[in-house]
Order: C-alpha cells, then sequence, then structure tokens
C-alpha cells in the first residue's frame, strides 16, 4: 500500500522539474510559465507557494497560489490555480485541506467548487458536464467580482495575526522580522487594510 504525502515543494525543490511537467502536462500551460512562478516561491520573492500531493515521491495532485493564473484579469489575487486531483485521490477531502490550509493562511473568503469529471482530459468531459461546470464557474465568478475589495479576514485569521504579531516584535525569525518590518504590520498597518 502506497503513501500519500502532501509537501510545499520548498520541502523537496528538486522535484521542481518534476512538479512543473506534472502541471503542464494537466492544464497544457507551458512548463516555462510554471517553473518562473515556482523559482519566485523557492527563491522567496513571494509566499505565494505551489504544493503537492504524491504518491511513492511521483507527483499526483497539486495547486499553486499565485498572482495570476495565467488569466487577463489581474485585479482578483492571488489565484489558487491548477488544483488537480487523480483518480482515487478524494476530491471533497482535497478541497477541504486546500480550503482549510487557505483560511489558515489569512484568505478571508474561499469559494469551493469541485467537479467530479471522469475524464482523462478536457477533451474528453462530456457536453452536459461542461455546460454544469462553466455554469457553476460563471456563478462563483460573479459572487467574487460583487465582493471583491470588500472582504475582510474572519476572527480567526486576525487572531492568528496578532499572535504573529508578538511573535514577530519579540524576535523570532530575522526573514519574517524584516519582512514584517517592510510592510509594516509590526507598527499600526495591516493587511487587510
Amino acid at each position: 500500500m502506497s503513501q500519500l504525502e502532501f509537501i510545499a515543494l520548498r520541502e523537496r525543490p528538486e522535484i521542481k522539474e518534476a512538479a512543473a511537467q506534472w502541471f503542464r502536462s494537466k492544464w497544457g500551460v507551458p512548463k516555462e510559465a510554471y517553473l518562473e512562478c515556482m523559482e519566485e516561491y523557492l527563491s522567496g520573492k513571494t509566499e505565494n507557494g505551489w504544493y503537492l500531493c504524491l504518491d511513492g515521491g511521483k507527483v499526483i495532485g497539486g495547486m499553486g497560489v499565485i498572482e495570476n493564473d495565467f488569466h487577463e484579469r489581474k485585479d482578483p489575487a492571488p489565484n489558487v490555480c491548477a488544483v488537480f486531483t487523480a483518480a482515487g485521490a478524494g476530491m471533497k477531502s482535497t478541497i477541504k485541506d486546500m480550503a482549510d490550509s487557505l483560511s489558515f493562511w489569512g484568505v478571508a473568503k474561499i469559494y469551493k467548487l469541485g467537479f467530479g469529471v471522469a475524464a482523462v482530459n478536457w477533451e474528453s468531459i462530456s457536453e452536459n458536464k461542461l455546460k454544469k461546470i462553466e455554469k457553476a464557474t460563471d456563478s462563483a465568478a460573479q459572487k467574487i467580482l460583487k465582493k471583491h475589495g470588500r472582504v475582510k479576514p474572519g476572527l480567526k485569521a486576525r487572531g492568528f495575526f496578532y499572535l504573529m504579531r508578538i511573535l514577530h516584535k519579540h524576535g523570532w525569525n530575522k526573514r519574517d522580522i524584516k519582512y514584517w518590518k517592510e510592510k509594516g504590520w509590526d507598527k499600526k498597518k495591516r493587511p487587510w487594510k
């Protein structure tokens, strides 16, 4: 029986090439675009990250949290992009785990969409299923646009922020302290204002 492992790419940067190739194979976006975003994450230029599910060291699922999901609209950011689970990997539990993590990271509003497509590629999804997916994603997009710029983090996210602020004021991690000072979060500024 195989062991599933959930990791951030920073934990295993040596699999960057394999991860980029896996995402490319699922979505058709050039491998170089994934590599560029992954390198920004690995080098510390951004905290928007890449997360993978491994089965015996082989990538079977993943997602990226990036500024832009390779689309024209730049204003709704960050985006969760390229979420994909392979056959047998539970969609509902994967979505719940991702939503829990995003909430813990301070994402104020999370829209969850999951579709069991019973297909190995986009072209083999039935026309009826594609219409349902399009209708649901259009509806979610309208909700997102309606609330854009007016979503505030909940009590849990604010509580974690203030806890982390105390830790950073008293010295915890030099890199994080520097980042918090650059953002002004150690003073009066808040990420949600």
